[in-house]
């Protein structure tokens, strides 16, 4: 497999936890808990916000067992999380990795207009 691919599927698996939160702030079903946000996230999974976050930045390859992890905070089944993942298109995943890449350039900016008036 190579090293695009693997990139790609990272970005998917964030993409993929990102969906499954605003699902949530909308939806708030029976089926899932009340988990809208990557810091109850962390308290729900009891996996650290600074790796959630890499997650969802398609940064981090992370272990099984921490999928299950968030998965298990999420109180959603493998088998609807593995649905979400595969109703993700390509489209969406590239479109998701420009908006990763404009959030950055932004952050940047942020940071040097900052430094400036320092």
């Amino acid at each position: 497999m190579e090293t695009a691919d693997k990139d790609n599927i990272k970005l998917k698996l964030g993409l993929c936890l990102v969906k499954i939160l605003d699902d949530k702030k909308v939806n708030d079903s029976d089926n899932y808990k009340s988990i809208d946000s990557l810091r109850k996230l962390e308290s729900a999974s009891g996996v650290s916000f600074p790796i959630i976050q890499n997650i969802t930045a398609g940064k981090r390859n992370p272990e099984f067992t921490t999928i299950i992890a968030l998965l298990d905070g999420l109180d959603i089944s493998l088998t609807d999380f593995s649905s979400f993942y595969d109703s993700i298109t390509d489209i969406e995943v590239k479109e998701y990795k420009a908006k990763l890449a404009k959030s950055k350039v932004e952050r940047a900016k942020s940071r040097s207009s900052m430094r400036s008036k320092s």
